[in-house]
């Protein structure tokens, strides 16, 4: 019963139940249809999907099968319309992950606007400041959303800062990016689906204060912890360890423009699986909702094997992170920080060294820093001692309302069992 619960409340946020039934009052998905088709038709214009002016010519309508080169396949097959006052290219990939982040983009921005009129129609402080941390959270997609506006298509100027610190934090270069630019969108759409399942969190802990999530039963507030240092420190590592594991994630898909995932050595496979799978989701997991991840650590039901794996996958991963591996694992795909160091200073790969292609930068440094041992050391941590591990990030962890019986006795009476 344990297992299908947790299943069933993962499967619910993985979804996005809770914020797609605020949007379920008269005008609700007016408002995000609305919302996704003016940011789609902004990031057509941005993404030189869309090219205004006078061509001679009548209305048409092509498919491209094919460039004739065999480049970038996942741009077709594509439409093109040509018309008298302009053209409007829509290619494959790019246009579906458009649709994708558009309609994140509206699902997030409408939240946020209904929650901020139920914000302003609300006179409890308790319940106005929960709706204003909703309100804040739906923006956050929209906004991330923007940083790469027009990537799509990978040809607006407005993309180029986007593009050179995705490049940066994904270990890559700018050119690959352009070459390649189904990563942009991949990136995107990653990174918008994390910032929603954020929202999704703090609506599962305030929904019912303001009417976004059904009470059955009366409610008492959301317990929120006082601001102060421990607060603060654990909100930034909370922020540090999500930033970085989705990053970390995205690097391996990176690495598929030049690597394919089914012609990769099984060392560069293991890397993938311990380094960017294993070792981001549980940390990524851990850094959204810090007490289901406890509770997966620590859970023992009818077995012990499950934690005692899963802590052990950690382990490895997060070892391999900071320590590296010898060769020729090394010199094959899969390394840590160690390997980055020694190719660093010029050691040989028989030493098991792994150079960075190019000089050591200060973007280089945090990427190292955070990616790898950041991250690889709060695995090996969160593997041993997953309490220690988890304590800064409960911090600020706000305890869910508790149910009380409609019926529940007076002040003075008997307490029910």
């Amino acid at each position: 019963m344990v297992g299908t619960s947790s299943a069933r409340r993962t499967a619910s946020i993985a979804l996005l139940q809770r914020s797609r039934a605020v949007l379920r009052i008269p005008g609700g998905w007016v408002l995000g249809a609305s919302i996704a088709i003016g940011y789609a038709l902004v990031a057509m214009f941005f993404g030189g999907m869309i090219v205004l002016g006078t061509v001679r010519s009548q209305y048409g309508l092509f498919v491209l099968w094919g460039s004739g080169t065999g480049q970038a396949p996942w741009n077709y097959p594509g439409l093109l319309l040509v018309a008298p006052w302009g053209v409007v290219t829509l290619p494959f990939f790019a246009t579906i992950a458009m649709v994708v982040v558009s309609a994140g983009v509206g699902l997030g921005m409408a939240v946020a606007v209904v929650l901020t009129i139920r914000l302003l129609k609300s006179r409890k402080s308790e319940a106005a400041g929960a709706t204003a941390l909703g309100s804040v959270a739906g923006l956050s997609p929209a906004i991330i959303a923007l940083v790469t506006l027009g990537a799509c298509c990978s040809t607006s100027a407005a993309a180029t800062a986007g593009i050179t610190l995705i490049a940066h934090a994904s270990g890559t270069t700018s050119y690959n990016l352009l070459a390649n630019s189904w990563y942009l969108g991949v990136f995107q759409m990653a990174v918008l689906w994390v910032a929603l399942i954020a929202q999704e969190q703090l609506i599962s802990v305030y929904g019912s204060l303001w009417g976004a999530a059904p009470a059955p039963t009366q409610m008492s507030p959301a317990t929120m912890p006082p601001f102060s240092l421990r607060f603060a420190l654990g909100g930034i590592l909370r922020v540090i360890l999500l930033v970085t594991s989705v990053l970390m994630a995205l690097e391996m898909v990176a690495q598929w423009i030049g690597i394919s995932p089914f012609a990769a050595p099984a060392s560069t496979v293991g890397g993938w699986l311990f380094q960017n799978s294993i070792v981001t989701l549980l940390i990524g997991a851990a850094a959204l909702a810090p007490l289901g991840v406890s509770r997966i650590l620590s859970w023992r039901g009818t077995s012990r094997w499950g934690p005692v794996l899963l802590r052990s996958l950690l382990l490895v991963g997060g070892l391999t992170l900071v320590l590296g591996l010898p060769p020729p694992l090394s010199t094959s795909g899969w390394y840590g920080l160690a390997n980055l160091l020694l190719g660093a200073f010029g050691a040989p790969a028989g030493w098991g060294a792994v150079t960075s292609g190019g000089g050591v930068s200060l973007g280089l440094a945090l990427r190292w820093g955070f990616e790898y041992l950041v991250l690889g050391g709060y695995a090996v941590l969160l593997a041993l001692r997953p309490g220690q591990a988890l304590k800064p990030l409960l911090w600020t962890v706000a305890r869910p309302p508790i149910a009380v019986p409609a019926s529940a006795p007076a002040s003075g009476s008997a307490p029910v069992p």
